[in-house]
């Protein structure tokens, strides 16, 4: 715990404060509510992003699993918002 927490302090300690935060990334991020009621293109991004989503993930299948717990997790997308297949492997 005392390891994490320096680790913790070290990151906060890097982060500067001069600039925003979320990335600048307009089909996957909602642009900001003051940019939605004045901008037209924002207003469209904020609809397709809560009407239709975006897709996480190209088409195919990804299983990764950790090494040190043995958990796993295995996606089947078909390249629409949503997954076709979640399963997370326990390690039992």
């Amino acid at each position: 715990m005392r390891e994490s927490l320096k680790i913790i302090r070290q990151a906060f300690g890097k982060i500067s404060n001069e600039g925003p935060i979320k990335a600048e990334a307009p089909g996957i991020i909602p642009p900001q509510r003051e940019k939605m009621k004045t901008e037209m293109e924002a207003l469209i991004y904020h609809f397709k992003i809560f009407t239709e989503g975006f897709s996480p993930a190209p088409r195919g299948l990804c299983d990764r699993g950790i090494p040190a717990r043995e958990l796993g997790c295995f996606v089947a997308s078909d390249g629409s918002p949503k997954p076709l297949r979640v399963h997370f492997r326990s390690p039992s």
